[in-house]
């Protein structure tokens, strides 16, 4: 049997953790998740409060940190607005625009921001500040125990979690019987796919087998043969609940970091927004590199739910983060801000970040080529193909209607496990030369 597909049936899965909040609690998880809503709703508005035009958002996200569970001294990490990713024609080889403009996309640059401060801190000493400790068998950094990351959107993500949703609100007010179920069966076989985002636009499609086949290599050709592609949230999502939240370049210093809860303004469907952020791949992703594994983050909505806004969406995003304490405004459609800058969280201006910490930590050469840097997080890269490599295996099964055929054992034999939808590589083949950041 293609030795691809033994990975799949392997008898040894990796470990599962249960939920992730404590049952010791002395307040409700309801409370938890209403309070950490109020919260980021409450910062928007305040960033906002002077400014209509940015009042008016589809989509609001937020990271709170919380010190022993205690809701009396919970930090906003950041808040962000948004729905676009950029125009093909954007597409641009230096680093330095943000490709996946939506609100939760860019919460987690904000936190992968954040961590980079708080490491500073750690170096400098001040320990008792820091969110992070050293580990001192492997010469990593990890959180501390007593911290914790919830997320927030005001929405279901994009994709899966939000396929089902919008349809089951319809079905609970339409009087079609047989319009409902032809909907909910022909909606069932669509339950799990993988979707990609509709540039310049809002909404996913899924992805059919035929486009998971394709080796999209050279930008030239993805830019005048195809359309830029971007996974959507709830496959991007489904990814960070199995190999955290830090990316490559932060694996090389630390240990993964996992949302412990993720908090659903609307359009909130229990069964759904499980099977999209970890169910639908939870047992079948083997032998994953210690310490990455599937963490499931508590999930629930809140007691009054968000009002969906269904206005045309702003072409603009909102990216507030704790470290600088002012807001950064995104043009979507170029991935820059307004003044046409590079975004403080960009990759160009990441991986700054990570080459002056790595100055400082490790005396070996340090690689000054984005890609190459990458690569050194050897045991992050081959837990993410894992994960990319089972969510396109439940793909193809759902979407072309077959299990161990010659056709998916060809496919997968062909293409390797590199599956996942992904940007070129010549995306990240950049160095610092052009970055208009001093050196923090």
């Amino acid at each position: 049997m293609n030795k691809i597909l033994k990975l799949v049936i392997n008898v040894h899965c990796l470990s599962i953790e249960n939920d992730s909040l404590p049952n010791n609690l002395s307040y409700s998880r309801q409370i938890l998740a209403d309070r950490i809503a109020l919260c980021i709703q409450e910062k928007f508005h305040e960033l906002t409060k002077n400014n209509v035009r940015f009042q008016r958002r589809k989509v609001l996200s937020g990271i709170i940190l919380l010190h022993n569970y205690n809701l009396e001294t919970m930090e906003i990490i950041c808040i962000t607005t948004g729905t676009k990713s950029i125009n093909s024609n954007s597409l641009i080889q230096n680093g330095k625009i943000l490709h996946d403009c939506h609100a939760e996309i860019l919460a987690r640059r904000c936190l992968i921001y954040y961590c980079y401060e708080q490491l500073k801190l750690y170096l400098n000493e001040k320990y008792d500040e820091t969110i992070f400790e050293k580990i001192s068998h492997n010469n990593q950094y990890q959180i501390k125990s007593s911290i914790t990351f919830h997320l927030y959107i005001s929405i279901a993500p994009c994709g899966d979690s939000r396929l089902i949703s919008q349809q089951d609100n319809t079905y609970e007010k339409s009087s079609l019987i047989n319009l409902k179920q032809n909907l909910k069966y022909s909606l069932k076989k669509s339950c799990g796919l993988l979707r990609r985002k509709i540039e310049v636009s809002e909404g996913t499609i899924p992805i059919l087998a035929k486009t998971i086949y394709q080796n999209i290599s050279i930008c030239d050709e993805l830019i005048s043969n195809e359309r830029f592609l971007t996974m959507s949230c709830s496959d991007k999502l489904c990814r960070w609940n199995f190999i955290g939240l830090q990316g490559a370049l932060l694996s090389t210093l630390i240990n993964p970091i996992y949302y412990t809860s993720i908090i659903i303004g609307s359009l909130y469907n229990s069964e759904h927004i499980r099977r999209a952020l970890f169910s639908r791949i939870e047992h079948k992703v083997y032998n994953m590199p210690i310490p990455y594994g599937l963490r499931r983050p508590f999930i629930t909505d809140i007691t009054n739910p968000e009002i969906r806004n269904t206005t045309r969406s702003s072409n603009h995003a909102l990216i507030w983060n704790c470290i600088d304490q002012k807001c950064e405004i995104i043009d979507s459609l170029s991935g820059l801000t307004i003044s046409h800058e590079p975004s403080i969280v960009s990759k160009i201006a990441l991986f700054q970040q990570w080459i002056n910490l790595m100055n400082k930590i490790k005396s070996e050469t340090i690689p000054k080529n984005y890609y190459d840097a990458k690569q050194l997080a050897v045991d992050y890269q081959t837990a993410k193909i894992k994960v990319e490599f089972c969510l396109c295996f439940f793909s193809l099964m759902i979407n072309d209607g077959f299990y161990f055929s010659l056709k998916v054992n060809q496919a997968f034999e062909n293409c390797g496990f590199g599956l996942w939808i992904k940007k070129p590589n010549e995306q990240d083949q950049f160095d610092l030369s052009s970055l208009p950041f001093e050196n923090k």
